[in-house]
C-alpha cells in the first residue's frame, strides 16, 4: 500500500469496509470488500513517516461511514477531520486548532452520538478536551500540571460516560473519569447521590443494605447494615450502592 504503519480500522457497523490512514500521501485509503482491495479517497495533512506518529483514526458507533481523524504537525497546520461518506471525503472541524488523538466513549446522559475526546488546541490552549454536542462544543478535562507527557493512543470508554483511557510514554495506561458524570454501573446512567457517604474505610448509608460493585456492575462485597467495611478491597475504583443511590469509591491500598 506504501502507508507507514498502514494499520486498517473497521467500520462499527459495516463489517466489509474498513479504513487506513495513508499520511505520506495525504489521504484516506477505503476499502468496500473486507480489505481485499483499497482505493484513494478523501484529503487530509500530509505528514512524513517520522511525524506519522502524530496521528490518530478512529471509526463511531451505531454510525456506518463515519470517520475522524485527528493529525497534525509539531507546529500546527492540521486538526481534526470528519468523513461522513465512508472516507470519500472529509472536513475539517472549525473549532479545533490542532489534534493529534481521537476516540469516542458513550455518549451523554439523553444524547445519541458518542462522546468525542482529543488531545489538541481549543481556543488556542493546548490540553484534552471532550465534547457531548456532536463535536459543537469542548470541554477541557485535564489541567497543566496534568499533561501526562508523550500520548501514543487514547481509547474512550464505551460503558461508562466520561472516562479516557491513556497510552503514555513512560508512564503506562492512565485513566481518567469525570467528577460530576453519571456511572454506569447496572446499564443505565445512574446519577451520583450524597445519601451514601464515606468515612476512612467505612461506606455508610441512610438505609440498611449496601452493595460494592466494580465499573461493569459486578458485586464484589454486600453488608445487611447500613455501614459497609472496604478493608482487604484490592486498590481501584468501585461503586457503592444502596436503594438506588451510588458512591464512587476509590481504594488507594
Amino acid at each position: 500500500l506504501g502507508a507507514y504503519g498502514a494499520t486498517p480500522i473497521g467500520d462499527k457497523v459495516n463489517p466489509a469496509r474498513f479504513y487506513i490512514l495513508d499520511l505520506p500521501n495525504a489521504q484516506i485509503l477505503t476499502s468496500t470488500d473486507t480489505g481485499a482491495t483499497f482505493t484513494g479517497g478523501a484529503a487530509v495533512i500530509k505528514l512524513d513517516d517520522w511525524e506519522a506518529e502524530n496521528a490518530q483514526i478512529t471509526t463511531v458507533p451505531g454510525y456506518e461511514g463515519y470517520v475522524m481523524i485527528a493529525a497534525d504537525h509539531a507546529w500546527g497546520g492540521g486538526g481534526l477531520y470528519v468523513s461522513t461518506n465512508g472516507g470519500a471525503s472529509a472536513r475539517k472541524v472549525a473549532n479545533v486548532g490542532s489534534a493529534t488523538r481521537v476516540t469516542t466513549g458513550r455518549p451523554a446522559e439523553g444524547k445519541k452520538f458518542p462522546s468525542v475526546f482529543i488531545v489538541g488546541k481549543v481556543g488556542g490552549v493546548y490540553g484534552f478536551f471532550r465534547s457531548d454536542d456532536s463535536l459543537k462544543t469542548w470541554t477541557r478535562i485535564n489541567d497543566n500540571q496534568h499533561q501526562f507527557g508523550t500520548i501514543h493512543q487514547i481509547i474512550g470508554d464505551p460503558r461508562v460516560f466520561g472516562r479516557i483511557y491513556i497510552g503514555t510514554e513512560g508512564r503506562g495506561v492512565v485513566y481518567g473519569d469525570d467528577s460530576a458524570a453519571s456511572v454506569n454501573v447496572t446499564g443505565a446512567h445512574r446519577p451520583l447521590s450524597h445519601s451514601l457517604i464515606r468515612s476512612g474505610n467505612t461506606v455508610r448509608s441512610a438505609t440498611a443494605g449496601i452493595e460494592l460493585c466494580d465499573p461493569t456492575g459486578r458485586t464484589l462485597r454486600t453488608s445487611a447494615t447500613r455501614e459497609l467495611d472496604l478493608r482487604g478491597i484490592q486498590r481501584g475504583v468501585y461503586f457503592a450502592r444502596s436503594s438506588g443511590s451510588f458512591l464512587k469509591v476509590g481504594v488507594l491500598e
